[in-house]
């Protein structure tokens, strides 16, 4: 089982809400180190300061990272990951 799967549990059991705070810009840098071109799909930056932290990492960047704002959650968020990934694929 996960370390997040087991945090939202021990949440329940607890009976108070699981809080997830946005990666830092430090964090996403290292995810986003790679030879190859990064699109970063994330939630609205209405919602959560994970799409400016990726901006911040991605200015840091060496290569091509593309950052995009879903505007979205949930399943909307889902399917533009789904569509960036099957584009991906056909270049």
């Amino acid at each position: 089982m996960g370390r997040h799967r087991r945090g939202l549990l021990a949440a329940g059991r607890a009976r108070r809400l699981a809080v997830r705070a946005a990666p830092s810009a430090d964090a996403l840098a290292e995810a986003f180190a790679s030879d190859a071109p990064v699109c970063a799909v994330h939630a609205s930056a209405e919602l959560s300061r994970t799409f400016d932290h990726a901006r911040e990492a991605a200015d840091l960047s060496p290569n091509r990272v593309d950052v995009i704002d879903t505007r979205s959650l949930s399943i909307g968020l889902g399917l533009i990951a789904v569509a960036a990934a099957s584009a991906a694929r056909l270049t």
